[in-house]
C-alpha cells in the first residue's frame, strides 16, 4: 500500500508537469533524425531493463570508465537517413509516419532488407504497440551469402523516471522492441522472390521448433525534450532446439546535457523544455502555496549523525490522523511512523531507517486528513 502511494504521487507529478508529453511523447518533428547531427554515446555494462508500467523509476549508473565511447553521425536527405556508428552505416527510410530500417553495411558485411524492418511510428505514446515482418539478403566477406527473416514487436511499455540515485529525469518513455529472426546460409532458395515469401510463410518458418532462432530485446528510454534516446539496453539470445544461449548483453547511455550541447539549435525540443519548466514551476508554486495556506502541519526534519534515523519536529494545528513514511528514489520503503489520531500540539518523532537508501536523496511523505506533502531530503 505504501509503495502504491508513492507511484500514485509520481503519476500526479507527471500529469501536472507535462500532460501533453504523456499524450504524444514521440513526435516526428521532435524525435526524427536530423541532418548533420552528431551524438556522443557511451557503452557501459549491461543494465537490467526493470519493470514495465506507468509511474516506474528505472535505475542506472554512470560508469567511471566506459567500456567504449562512440560518435553517431546522421545524414538526412528527403525521406532517407543514414546513421554512421562504429564503422557501420545503417540505412533508414520514412514511409508516411513509419520509420523503417532498410539495411546496413560495414567492411565485412552488407545486408539489404527487401521487406524493411519497422522501427517506430509517429506519434507514439505509452501503451502504443506496432509489429511487422521483415526479410533481407546479405553477403559476408564478399563470398558468403545469407538470408534473414524475422518479425518485430514494438510497444511503449513504461512511463516514469530515470535516475542515477542523485538526479532523476522525469517524463521518460520506455520503448521495448522484441525481434525474433532466423539467419542462415541458403535459408530461402534463390528462386523464391520477396513477393513469394509472404508474411504467412515467414510466420510458419519462425514457428518451426527445430529451427534455431535469435531473440533480441532492445529497451530504449526517451526523455521528453531530448531528440534522441537517453539510454538503451540490448539483450541478444540464441534459442536452439533444446537450449538457450546468451550471445551478448550491453547498454548505452546518451547523456541529455551532452545532447543539448552537441546537437546545436533544436527549436522544437527547446520549446518542449521551456513549456515543461514553466509547468513544473507553476506546479511547485501551487504546492508551496497550498502548504503555506492549507496545511495543518508545520515541520522541520534532519538526518541523524549516524545516518540511521530522521529527527522530525512538527506542530499539528488540528486534531486528526497523521503519518510519516520514508522512501528512496526506487520507491523502497525505508521507515514509517503512523498515528491514527493525535491532538493538536507540538511533537518530536524519530523515524528509524530500515536500510541505507539507494542514491543520495530520500523522500519524506507526510499524510494528514485527506492531504499529502513530500519533503526531499539529501542523504550524504
Amino acid at each position: 500500500m505504501r509503495k502504491k502511494t508513492f507511484i500514485m504521487t509520481a503519476m500526479l507529478f507527471f500529469v501536472t508537469a507535462g500532460t501533453s508529453a504523456q499524450e504524444n511523447m514521440l513526435e516526428k518533428e521532435n524525435n526524427s533524425m536530423r541532418h548533420n547531427d552528431c551524438l556522443y554515446k557511451l557503452q557501459m555494462p549491461h543494465i537490467q531493463s526493470g519493470e514495465r508500467g506507468i509511474g516506474k523509476v528505472w535505475q542506472y549508473k554512470i560508469p567511471t570508465s566506459p567500456e567504449k565511447e562512440y560518435i553517431q553521425t546522421f545524414h538526412v536527405e528527403g525521406d532517407s537517413s543514414v546513421c554512421n556508428e562504429h564503422h557501420t552505416l545503417y540505412f533508414y527510410r520514412m514511409k508516411g509516419d513509419s520509420l523503417l530500417l532498410t539495411g546496413f553495411e560495414n567492411r565485412t558485411t552488407k545486408l539489404a532488407y527487401e521487406m524493411p524492418q519497422l522501427q517506430l511510428r509517429f506519434p507514439y505514446s505509452y501503451g502504443d504497440s506496432i509489429s511487422g515482418y521483415y526479410r533481407g539478403k546479405g553477403i559476408y566477406s564478399e563470398r558468403v551469402r545469407f538470408d534473414v527473416i524475422g518479425r518485430n514487436y514494438i510497444v511503449a511499455d513504461g512511463f516514469g523516471g530515470l535516475t542515477d540515485g542523485t538526479d532523476t529525469l522525469w517524463q521518460v518513455l520506455r520503448i521495448h522492441r522484441h525481434s525474433e529472426f532466423i539467419q542462415n546460409v541458403g535459408l530461402v532458395p534463390d528462386s523464391l522472390s520477396a513477393t513469394d515469401l509472404t508474411e504467412d510463410c515467414i510466420k510458419k518458418m519462425l514457428e518451426d521448433s527445430l529451427v534455431a532462432k535469435y531473440h533480441e530485446d532492445s529497451y530504449i528510454w526517451y526523455h521528453y525534450g531530448s531528440r534522441y534516446p537517453v539510454m538503451e539496453t540490448i539483450e541478444n539470445r540464441l534459442f536452439g532446439a533444446s537450449q538457450e544461449k546468451t550471445r551478448f548483453l550491453t547498454s548505452f547511455l546518451y547523456l541529455p546535457p551532452v545532447q543539448q550541447t552537441d546537437l546545436g539549435a533544436d527549436a522544437e525540443n527547446e520549446a518542449r523544455r521551456i513549456r515543461t519548466r514553466k509547468m513544473s514551476e507553476q506546479h511547485n508554486e501551487m504546492k508551496e502555496k497550498k502548504k503555506r495556506e492549507g496545511c495543518p502541519l508545520q515541520w522541520e526534519c534532519r538526518i541523524s549523525d549516524d545516518r540511521h534515523s530522521i529527527r522530525l519536529d512538527y506542530t499539528l494545528t488540528d486534531d486528526g490522523a497523521v503519518a510519516f513514511t520514508v522512501y528512496d528514489v526506487t520507491g523502497r520503503l525505508l521507515g514509517e511512523v503512523l498515528h491514527t489520531t493525535r491532538c493538536a500540539g507540538r511533537y518530536s518523532e524519530r523515524i528509524s531507517l530500515y536500510a541505507r537508501p539507494v542514491g543520495s536523496v530520500i523522500l519524506l511523505h507526510i499524510h494528514t486528513e485527506g492531504e499529502e506533502w513530500i519533503e526531499k531530503i539529501t542523504f550524504d
